[in-house]
């Protein structure tokens, strides 16, 4: 159900996107500081979006792996009040003297 709503909004998005760029076919002119391209707006702004994520993926990888290792060490401190909460149910109480 998950992977079908996301292919649902993934084709919404690219279809909105396939609109968008119909509507946005004039040529621009992009200077960088060498060289001048002339390429679609579409285009011009379908690389903007990608170098946004790009850049977002790289900031957000260090957090991603902190949390990965933070969990795996959770799961092993768990795993051992675990067993420790099983030895201790199952050990016999001592009386008081």
């Amino acid at each position: 159900m998950k992977l079908m709503i996301l292919l649902l909004i993934g084709t919404l998005v690219a279809g909105i996107a396939a609109l968008f760029a119909g509507a946005n076919d004039i040529v621009v002119t992009v200077d960088f500081l060498v060289t001048q391209v002339h390429w679609p707006l579409a285009l011009v702004i379908l690389v903007a979006f990608f170098a946004g994520l790009l850049v977002a993926a790289i900031l957000w990888l260090p957090t991603y792996f902190g949390l990965r290792t933070k969990l795996t060490f959770l799961r092993k401190e768990n795993q051992a009040l675990q067993q420790e909460v099983k030895v201790l149910r199952t050990s016999p109480l001592k009386e008081p003297d």
